[in-house]
């Protein structure tokens, strides 16, 4: 959980410790699990942005972090703390995450197409960019995950 929630699942695991029983400590993760999906919807807005701005794939001239900042008008600090609270890692796990998914999404419509220009187009410097990142997301290389 802490590598999806950050700091709430910390806090989470020390209230879950101090549960009397088990059926206590299942009832803490219940309510603080049921709590989480619905507060969905209740995501920080500028990291709703910056999870847009992501997505839709930044330019590659300008490095991602800073691009953030000057798009979402905050320090580094706060932009690399609210990433945590909101999606439980950094901007750069995200970028790397969707970055991913475009490949994933051009490699479904363009089943027959080269893997290296849907590499390219997806955002990766080149085919071998690509397997190192999807071994290190998915722990296999892109044809053996197609």
């Amino acid at each position: 959980l802490q590598d999806l929630w950050g700091t709430r699942a910390r806090e989470l695991s020390d209230r879950v410790k101090r549960a009397p029983d088990l059926a206590g400590m299942v009832r803490q993760l219940e309510n603080e699990v049921g709590a989480h999906t619905e507060g969905r919807d209740a995501l920080d807005a500028l990291m709703g942005r910056a999870f847009d701005l992501i997505d839709e794939g930044l330019s590659p001239e300008m490095p991602l972090v800073p691009c953030l900042l000057n798009r979402l008008n905050m320090s580094e600090r706060t932009l690399r703390r609210r990433f945590e609270d909101a999606f439980g890692y950094g901007p750069k796990t995200l970028d790397r995450i969707l970055r991913f998914h475009r490949f994933r999404r051009l490699q479904r419509r363009h089943s027959d197409g080269s893997t290296a220009l849907l590499a390219i187009e997806a955002g990766y410097a080149d085919q071998a960019h690509l397997i190192r990142e999807t071994r290190r997301l998915t722990g296999v290389t892109p044809s053996a995950l197609a």
